[in-house]
């Protein structure tokens, strides 16, 4: 009887999983993504627009650690007919922005820029964060556009996000000690802090504990 039990429970969450995934899949999304480097490399992060459900304009902001990452370089990628707009590349945060000139929306979906970084020498984690105000993304009937916020990272060295510990790894050691840091029975700072948010909302909470369990049974195939 307990066997059926856990067989059944394991199907109920598999669903739940499945259903969460679809409702997702369909949510209009700003991100960028996560890549890998050691000091003195150049890497190329993108920023990513998924599941446009139909703009006119939109303008938002990319900012970055400035002492960890040096910004080279951005390349729009020509998403939509007319050209995204970069304003300074020297300014942090980047403002990037775009309108329609024919006043149509526009659909598309994939990505917006390429960002160039120069990784500094004692970088470990840094995250490349995206903000917006909601005013400011919208439709030609000048409806307001919601988007979520997937944040990226960029990874110097042997850096892994959820590896709490700083071992190299990540285990199952690695959520206790986010359940830890929680509980106030240990603090974790630095770039140890940066690695606990492993479902990168930006902040550290139960669901980054949640989050490395499931990576380590396999029920996600990545962190951040």
């Amino acid at each position: 009887m307990k066997k059926v039990t856990a067989v059944l429970l394991s199907a109920i969450m598999l669903l739940i999983c499945s259903v969460i995934s679809s409702n997702a899949a369909d949510k209009p999304i700003f991100q960028t993504n996560i890549v890998c480097g050691n000091p003195g490399e150049i890497v190329e992060v993108s920023l990513d627009l998924l599941n446009n459900p139909g703009i006119t304009a939109l303008s938002i902001d990319v900012d970055y650690p400035t002492e960890d990452l040096e910004l080279t370089e951005v390349k729009g990628c020509s998403l939509f007919s007319d050209d995204i707009s970069t304003g300074n590349t020297k300014t942090n945060p980047l403002r990037i922005s775009w309108f329609s000139s024919d006043s149509q929306n526009k659909t598309d979906s994939g990505t917006l820029a390429k960002l160039y970084f120069r990784i500094k020498g004692n970088a470990l984690l840094s995250r490349v964060n995206i903000s917006y105000n909601p005013e400011n993304v919208f439709n030609n009937a000048l409806q307001n556009q919601t988007f979520s916020i997937k944040n990226g990272w960029v990874l110097a060295g042997d850096a892994k996000i959820g590896d709490t510990n700083g071992d190299g790894s990540v285990n199952i050691s690695d959520a206790t000690e986010v359940q830890k840091h929680l509980a106030q029975l240990l603090t974790l700072s630095g770039d140890r802090l940066k690695a606990a948010d492993a479902d990168g909302d930006g902040v550290v909470n139960i669901s980054d504990a949640t989050h490395i369990q499931k990576y380590l049974a396999q029920l996600i195939d990545h962190l951040g």
